[in-house]
């Protein structure tokens, strides 16, 4: 018996279908951090603090859409600066919340 895979079992479509998704779910993301960035320019009265927070966090998410590689660490800290900022945003701003949490959503399917 040999230990080489069925070649009959294995779909030839597998792979080519991975990619369209991980394409489609880039596109996704990058939507969103649109949609984020839309919603900060509309937002007025955004203490400059938070706001430079989610700026450099979306400047960096833009780079590893860009094809930028990161650290764990770095992907972490985005976690953590779009976590707080959404818990910020929970009361007062519930659409900004869900923005950043639909953005946090993302980057976790595509392992980001």
């Amino acid at each position: 018996m040999s230990s080489e895979p069925n070649r009959a079992t294995l779909s030839p479509s597998a792979e080519p279908e991975a990619v369209v998704n991980m394409s489609d779910q880039h596109e996704k993301l990058k939507a969103t951090v649109r949609e984020l960035e839309d919603e900060l320019r509309s937002f007025a009265t955004m203490d400059d603090e938070t706001r430079g927070v989610l700026r450099e966090v979306l400047g960096e998410i833009h780079a590893v859409l860009g094809g930028e590689d990161t650290t764990a660490s770095q992907q972490q800290s985005w976690r953590d600066r779009l976590s707080d900022a959404a818990y910020q945003f929970e009361g007062a701003h519930p659409a900004i919340a869900g923005v950043i949490r639909r953005l946090m959503d993302g980057l976790a399917q595509m392992g980001i």
